[in-house]
């Protein structure tokens, strides 16, 4: 993360850095909720984030207030928010790819609003190729975009599986980091 900005601090200057710390902004959850009326198998991952995430997970739902203060009182400077699990299991690329962005798009407002707290590793929508390189071209470049979060076996595949070389030559040709 160093690298991301100037810095002239010493690696003994900088708080702990949590390299993969989950979050479910509200927006992502609203919009999940909505495609599962048009989707149901996105159901069970709706249900999952309103029913029973609230109660086990409550930093990964929202309130960023209580998540500085963890933060800060276990001494991590900064967080690489990823998305969490559950992982989208659409079968339409458009509802997929809605959902994608709107979570990248409301990770990168969180790291804005709050400088040097957070960075993203942003998300693709596997197993829609296309729509995955598309979303590379869109956040490549973009401030707080540190990286990309990809599941093993997206909608089964194995991650080495060749109907994934254009995403990963859409990541080489930026020198992405995957994760």
């Amino acid at each position: 993360v160093m690298g991301v900005g100037e810095s002239t601090r010493t690696a003994a200057e900088v708080g702990a850095i949590d390299c993969h710390a989950h979050v479910m902004p509200s927006e992502y959850v609203d919009k999940l909720v909505d495609a599962s009326r048009k989707d149901p198998s996105l159901a069970p991952a709706a249900r999952r984030l309103t029913e029973e995430h609230p109660h086990r997970f409550p930093l990964a739902l929202g309130n960023i207030d209580r998540r500085l203060e963890l933060m800060d009182a276990a001494g991590i400077e900064t967080q690489v928010l990823a998305m969490g699990s559950p992982f989208l299991s659409s079968r339409d690329d458009r509802i997929r790819r809605s959902l994608v962005q709107t979570w990248n798009d409301s990770a990168l407002d969180l790291a804005a609003e709050h400088p040097g707290r957070f960075f993203v590793f942003a998300s693709v929508p596997l197993p829609d190729v296309r729509g995955a390189v598309a979303e590379v071209e869109r956040l490549s470049g973009r401030e707080n975009v540190i990286g990309w979060l990809i599941n093993t076996h997206p909608a089964g595949w194995p991650i080495d599986d060749v109907r994934l070389d254009p995403l990963y030559a859409a990541w080489d040709a930026t020198e992405a980091i995957v994760f």
